[in-house]
């Protein structure tokens, strides 16, 4: 008995020693989840090491093997460089643009004028006609100094004197033109020099003209080779607004005067801008400019109604009739 009692604790003390040799076991872990871990980091890894590549590839490797004549001639370099080339260009171009027309807008706006054009009446008490004669506002445009002595053209568009005035008589026009420091004259119609040169009445050019102010050391406008433009060049088009539109269309016209028998007419031609931008009156006699800031054509809007129709005539058609008066100046 006391033999069995002895095995008993020694197996017993034997069991113990043996749980505490024993190394810890470690905390159980499902192989799924490391293996979905596993897969996740792999692929992480491998993305951001494609994306680098990529990059790698299209910014640099690509455009390197483009300079070397043997890989040049592979369809996929050219297509990958063309690629990367053509949105830095428009990105360029875009940026350049928009510096260079603020530019030329501050380049022409010292020598725009501003020009009410006034039609004169005789005024009356009741039924009694008086004397004295009352200017009513017809319309401001935009006027353009050609010379610094105070050559100034602009091209109104005369709404009709009865949508003005009404029943009262027309006794003439005067403008007061508004220099840009804020001086200001005044000037009779008698002084005024219209476009001589028409044949029709329709023609836009007829409505030009060009007043004559005394002063001195005027900044002058620049004027451009209308004969240069091309579709889709940005223009700017400053007057008592300013926007900014591309041209969308050359247009010819051909009109005879109807005032006169038609076998005593002849056609006149003329050659008209248009701009895919919609204008008003605050646009009458704008220039438009390029973006070197030169004076690539005249707006001329016509009013219809309630309706406004915008026509810019290209400044090389008026050139005569500038150089003209300034020969005449001389």
């Amino acid at each position: 008995m006391d033999d069995i009692k002895i095995k008993s604790i020694r197996n017993h003390q034997n069991v113990n020693l043996a749980e505490e040799n024993s190394p810890p076991e470690k905390p159980y872990k499902p192989k799924r989840l490391k293996k979905l871990f596993r897969f996740i980091f792999l692929t992480l890894f491998i993305f951001i090491i494609g994306g680098i590549a990529g990059i790698f590839a299209e910014r640099i490797f690509l455009p390197y093997l483009a300079t070397i004549p043997f890989f040049n001639k592979y369809e996929f370099v050219k297509k990958a460089v063309e690629q990367t080339v053509i949105i830095n260009k428009v990105e360029e171009i875009n940026i350049s643009e928009d510096l260079a027309l603020v530019e030329a807008i501050k380049k022409i706006k010292p020598a725009l004028v501003k020009i009410d054009i006034f039609y004169l009446t005789q005024s009356t008490k009741g039924k009694i006609k008086t004397k004295k004669l009352e200017p009513r506002l017809a319309e401001s445009t935009t006027g353009s100094i050609l010379t610094s002595d105070g050559l100034i053209i602009t091209r109104p568009s005369f709404y009709s004197a009865e949508e003005i005035l009404g029943k009262n008589p027309l006794k003439g026009i005067s403008y007061r033109i508004t220099l840009p420091d804020g001086r200001e004259f005044q000037i009779s119609d008698e002084n005024v020099i219209k476009y001589s040169f028409q044949v029709s009445t329709h023609d836009p050019k007829s409505k030009l003209i060009i007043l004559k102010i005394k002063a001195t050391n005027l900044p002058v406008v620049s004027l451009a080779d209308s004969d240069l433009l091309e579709l889709g060049q940005r223009v700017g088009i400053v007057g008592k607004k300013i926007t900014t539109g591309i041209i969308s269309d050359f247009e010819t016209g051909t009109y005879r005067d109807t005032s006169i028998p038609k076998e005593m007419s002849k056609s006149q031609n003329w050659n008209l801008i248009n701009i895919n931008t919609p204008l008003d009156e605050n646009f009458s006699g704008a220039p438009v400019i390029n973006l070197k800031g030169e004076i690539i054509g005249i707006n001329a809007i016509e009013k219809k109604g309630k309706e406004f129709k915008s026509l810019v005539i290209p400044i090389n058609d008026i050139k005569s009739f500038i150089d003209w008066e300034i020969k005449k100046q001389q």
